[in-house]
This record gives C-alpha cells, sequence and structure tokens, in this order.
C-alpha cells in the first residue's frame, strides 16, 4: 500500500512534485488531444491520480494555482469521458477531491 507508513508517506510527499513536472503534465497532453488513443496510459495516469489524491492529498495542497487548476481539470476530463470505467474513476477522484478539500486547514 503506497506511503503505509510515516516514512514511505513523507517519501512519496516529497517525490509527487517532481512526478507532477516529469509525467504529469506530459501524459496529460498526450490523453487529452485524442480521448480515443493510448487507453492504457489513460488508465494508469489515473490510476496514479487516485493514488496521489488518496494517499499524497497534502502534496496536491501544495501546489501552486496552476497545478492545482490542472488536477482539477484531469479529474474533469475524467468524469466526462466516453469510456465508463474512466468516467466511473474520474467520479470517484471528484468525490474524494471534495471531501478531501472540505476536511484540509486550506478550506
Amino acid at each position: 500500500k503506497l506511503g503505509a507508513d510515516k516514512a514511505s508517506h513523507n517519501l512519496m510527499l516529497s517525490h509527487v512534485p517532481r512526478i507532477f513536472q516529469h509525467t504529469f503534465q506530459v501524459t496529460l497532453q498526450t490523453i487529452t488531444t485524442n480521448f480515443e488513443v493510448y487507453p492504457e496510459h489513460r488508465l494508469a495516469f489515473y490510476q496514479l491520480l487516485k493514488n496521489i489524491i488518496d494517499h499524497c492529498f497534502e502534496s496536491i495542497l501544495a501546489f501552486n494555482e496552476y497545478q492545482t487548476q490542472m488536477v482539477v481539470d484531469s479529474v474533469v476530463w475524467g468524469f466526462r469521458h466516453t469510456e465508463r470505467n474512466i468516467a466511473e474513476t474520474g467520479m470517484g477522484l471528484f468525490l474524494s477531491m471534495i471531501t478531501k478539500y472540505a476536511n484540509s486547514p486550506k478550506c
């Protein structure tokens, strides 16, 4: 389980900005230009986003406005997707994000 103990959780938190910088933006551009190609990348992208939201949400709270907007836009693109499994994942991410934001000190 991602971030199961405090040491690995802290390690993951420190890597999320780097993951975001090197993979998130590039992958997002790739999967949003055409909703039909790269289905395996799309599924892996949303699984990564789910894990970050579920286990490292504090890192998202530290994002700048542009990065935060990219995460929100990604979730919206997910639940608006034509493939049911991606749309359902997007809705789950949306609910999880709203709940976590509501319970965060930033709110």
